[in-house]
């Protein structure tokens, strides 16, 4: 989506110039909070739980149209009421529909279990969030 739109700012929840090969280095990039924390790759499922609130706090009041992409939070972004928000999601790993889901099909069933019910209370707010 960057390619096709090239002057557009890109809002992240965290943002790593060296695992991304520089790719986004002449877009105008606002990270969340949690960037602060120098959450590295491997170790960011641990601060899954600070994601929903640090991307309704990123400052996208200013756009009339977002475009997102993600497999968990940014379907949950503020914009102003008049603005378009499309976002595409796709399921994160290791849940149904994705292509790891098959291996980790038991990781997924424990995790379902536990955190079923509250992220299914987020997704149901967060899902009215988006226009298309």
């Amino acid at each position: 989506m960057a390619d096709r739109f090239p002057d557009a700012p890109l809002f992240t929840l965290l943002y790593d110039e060296a695992g991304t090969k520089s790719r986004f280095a002449e877009h105008s990039i606002t990270t969340s909070y949690p960037q602060r924390l120098n959450i590295r790759q491997d170790g960011f499922r641990k601060f899954l739980p600070l994601f929903p609130g640090a991307i309704e706090r990123l400052p996208m009041t200013d756009c009339d149209v977002v475009l997102s992409s993600s497999s968990a939070f940014a379907h949950g972004a503020q914009t102003r009421t008049d603005a378009i928000h499309v976002c595409t999601a796709t399921p994160p790993c290791g849940m149904p529909g994705s292509s790891r889901s098959a291996r980790s099909r038991r990781s997924s069933l424990c995790c379902g279990q536990c955190c079923a019910p509250p992220s299914r209370a987020v997704d149901r707010g967060t899902a009215r969030c988006p226009s298309a």
